[in-house]
């Protein structure tokens, strides 16, 4: 029989603000898929080489992640902004 000792509790304000960063990172990733499966026809016919509109994706999906992995690097934060000017 297994006896949990510990809980994890969560306020309404706590789930709300993990359902938003589950919500950014699900809505990143697939603008960043939208993004390459659209740009890689376009590149593969505007280049009229198979292999360079390949390379120009991979090259665009390479740069988005360095840039995506850079913010947080830099102690900049990812999402939506709480402050108000």
């Amino acid at each position: 029989m297994l006896v949990l000792t510990h809980y994890v509790t969560f306020s309404r304000i706590q789930y709300s603000i993990l359902h938003l960063f589950q919500t950014l990172v699900r809505s990143a990733v697939q603008g960043i898929v939208i993004g390459i499966v659209v740009a890689s026809p376009i590149l593969i016919l505007a280049t009229h080489n198979f292999l360079v509109g390949l390379w120009a994706s991979a090259i665009i999906m390479f740069i988005t992640t360095c840039v995506i992995g850079f913010i947080p690097m830099m102690g900049w934060k990812l999402g939506v902004s709480w402050q108000h000017n």
